[in-house]
C-alpha cells in the first residue's frame, strides 16, 4: 500500500473502533513518511561524511541530516496529522503517556505556516483527565 492507501486504511479502521489495527496502519505510514525524509536528507549537501575509523571507511551522519529529516516532514500537513490521530487513538484506550507523546510531536512536525489546533486541543483534554 501506499502512504495515502495507509492513511485511508487507518482513518477507516479508526472509525470502527478497530484501534490497535488502525495504529498498525498509522505506523507504517509514519515509516514511510520517515523513509522518504532519511532519503531527502542524504541527498542534501552537508548532512553525512565519509571517514576513517579502525582502516574501514564509515559514513557519519551530521546533525544537518536530523534537520534536513524535521524539514521534509515539516513541508505539509501530513506527518502532524498522522501523529495527531495516533494520538487521539492513545488517548482513546487509555494509554495518555503514548498519547502526550504523539501530541506533542504532532506539534513539532507541524509545519510553521499552518494553523493546525488539534494536538494541542488533544493535550488540553488529557489535562482535564
Amino acid at each position: 500500500m501506499n502512504l495515502q492507501e495507509l492513511v485511508n486504511k487507518a482513518w477507516s479502521l479508526k472509525k470502527e473502533g478497530k484501534y490497535a489495527e488502525a495504529l498498525k496502519f498509522y505506523s507504517q505510514a509514519f515509516d514511510i513518511l520517515v523513509s522518504e525524509a532519511s532519503v531527502y536528507a542524504r541527498s542534501q549537501e552537508g548532512t553525512f561524511v565519509n571517514k576513517e575509523e579502525n582502516k574501514k571507511k564509515v559514513r557519519a551522519i551530521l546533525p544537518k541530516h536530523f534537520d534536513k529529516v524535521k524539514e521534509y516532514l515539516k513541508r505539509d500537513k501530513v506527518a502532524c496529522t498522522v501523529s495527531n490521530n495516533m494520538a487521539v487513538i492513545f488517548a482513546e484506550i487509555g494509554d495518555n503517556e503514548s498519547a502526550k507523546k504523539f501530541f506533542h510531536q504532532s506539534i513539532d512536525l507541524t509545519p510553521d505556516n499552518i494553523d493546525y489546533p488539534d494536538p494541542k486541543i488533544g493535550l488540553e483534554e488529557l489535562k482535564k483527565l
